[in-house]
């Protein structure tokens, strides 16, 4: 049985560990969000809020400019404030790389750019998986954080959700009060921006709003509504036997089968292995009975989010038209003074629908297995006569046991915890754990033992601490043992703190082994327990 149990562990593990990366991604029919990374932490904005996503663009300094500003650039004529979001964020500013991109938020008609160290992909998220909990926090101030978003399978990265608007009014007092002086004047001098206003939002509609990306150097664009999604390619791809190259395979995306598809195949471009800048475009499929019906082209990597007038956007010409292989290509964008052309793409010629839904139709919905697991999990859990199951772990060299009711689960410590500055010093972040916010604690730090550096042997016990889950990170976890009850012994009491955590030990004389037993409740103190 407790060889059981590890496999079953070791199952979970390594599926969660396959897809965590790749499948953090969210669809629904609710808002857009555009994810990004800090300091290696993932944020999250409205997509509604951005304007642009743009390249770090040329900056001019401005002498006793505000905190935070790094100076101004020159956004196709207008003068755009650049500002350092790890200033506002308090975190030490990184040296800028391909990576770094400027978030042009929109405020009440004035845009401000925000660099970030990269922008990770834009995703759909259904209300349910949003958190507003005043208590969420990071490294970075909370006061500008309005919740979290959570990945739907749990497996996932957190995203912590920006209010910019709520950042703007601390930071830059003065030019919302500029904003509102500007949309409030009267005279003359209001008539004429009233004019100015109006051509520019007349403009704004016309422009076309596309995601730009590379293809073996070029770069390419689609519309932004024909993109549900932007994810990370897994390290693990279905094959599909029988099947032209272009089609890499399929993988599972919330429980969905999504065909992939490669565009150097399709361009007949050459082909490299892939990497961790290529990317996936989740664009819709037009399979009849099936509405939400995907296919993912994978392309090297995505730019950015581009807004063109349509003055600077050309018909294809007539004599390139003629030729079978641009057929894929609608129009061709004129970026930069014309030293950026952009290829828009047009998603209904490119795809041969018949092809992708022969393809979508041979694979059936992937079994949930780690349900099935979880169930064999639970059926186990029962108790024979006077036996009782503990879950065995060992901490700092010596062995603890944990009855098998109290522990709810048992995963792999992520490489990275979300860190939440302003809990009590034992918690030493959180995790998301199949859309459950897990706070995670180190038993050695609860045991006053020096923490041991993270290794693959390391697991996050997940306990019912009064009502309250919580995760505590053990050396090990060894197996699942029925101790007859006669072989239960009460601890000495040798101090207040140890009683309340290890009240009785296991005395297995016949295996010279002594296991300490651990009240599930005493793990954390009232105070602990209430910050959760």
């Amino acid at each position: 049985m407790s060889d059981n149990l590890m496999e079953i562990t070791a199952d979970v593990d390594a599926q969660a560990l396959g897809s965590s990366e790749a499948l953090d991604n969210i669809m629904s029919d609710n808002a857009q969000y555009v994810i990004f990374s800090m300091h290696g932490e993932q944020f999250a904005v409205i997509m509604g809020s951005v304007g642009e996503i743009i390249r770090q663009p040329k900056l001019v300094s401005v002498p006793l400019a505000s905190h935070g500003i790094q100076g101004v650039a020159n956004l196709r004529g207008r003068v755009l404030p650049i500002v350092s979001l790890a200033e506002l964020f308090q975190l030490d500013d990184k040296a800028t790389d391909e990576a770094t991109r400027v978030l042009v938020i929109n405020y009440f008609g004035a845009s401000i750019g925000f660099v970030v160290d990269r922008v990770e992909k834009v995703i759909t998220v259904d209300t349910a998986l949003i958190e507003r909990n005043s208590t969420v926090s990071s490294n970075v101030s909370g006061r500008f954080l309005d919740g979290m978003i959570k990945s739907r399978d749990g497996q996932g990265s957190l995203s912590q959700i920006v209010d910019f608007t709520l950042m703007i009014d601390h930071y830059f007092a003065d030019m919302a009060e500029q904003t509102a002086a500007a949309k409030g004047a009267v005279g003359s001098g209001a008539a004429l921006a009233g004019v100015s206003d109006s051509v520019n939002e007349v403009a704004h509609e016309e422009d076309l709003h596309l995601i730009s990306f590379g293809v073996y150097g070029q770069e390419y664009a689609v519309p932004i509504n024909q993109a549900k999604e932007i994810v990370q390619v897994p390290s693990n791809i279905s094959q599909v036997p029988n099947t032209p190259s272009h089609i890499l395979g399929v993988i599972t995306l919330r429980q969905r089968l999504l065909p992939l598809v490669s565009l150097r195949q399709i361009f007949g471009m050459p082909v490299d292995p892939l990497t961790e800048s290529n990317r996936i475009l989740v664009m819709p499929l037009a399979v009849m009975g099936d509405p939400e019906a995907a296919v993912g082209v994978v392309v090297d990597s995505v730019n950015e989010v581009l807004r063109v007038n349509q003055q600077f956007v050309d018909e294809l010409p007539a004599a390139m038209e003629q030729h079978s292989d641009m057929n894929d290509i609608s129009a061709i964008c004129r970026l930069d003074d014309g030293t950026r052309l952009v290829s828009v793409l047009s998603p209904e010629a490119l795809f041969s629908t018949h092809l992708m839904r022969s393809v979508a139709g041979s694979y059936a919905q992937l079994n949930n297995k780690e349900d099935e697991m979880q169930q064999n999990y639970d059926n186990d859990n029962t108790m024979v006569g006077d036996d009782l199951q503990f879950v065995v772990f060992r901490v700092a060299g010596e062995e603890y046991g944990a009855q098998i009711q109290t522990v709810k689960e048992i995963v792999r410590v992520p490489d990275k915890l979300t860190d939440v500055p302003t809990a009590p010093g034992l918690f030493e972040g959180i995790i998301n754990l199949r859309g459950m916010v897990l706070p995670v604690v180190d038993m050695r730090t609860r045991f006053g033992i020096e923490r041991a550096p993270r290794n693959d042997r390391q697991r996050i016990m997940v306990f019912e601490v009064r009502g309250k889950r919580v995760g505590f990170v053990v050396d090990s976890v060894i197996e699942v043992l029925r101790i007859h009850a006669k072989m239960i012994d009460q601890a000495p009491n040798l101090s207040k703190e140890q009683a309340e955590v290890i009240r009785s030990i296991a005395n297995l004389e016949a295996q010279n082994r002594m296991i300490m037993l651990v009240e599930a409740d005493g793990l954390l103190a009232d105070d602990a327990v209430a910050s959760i």
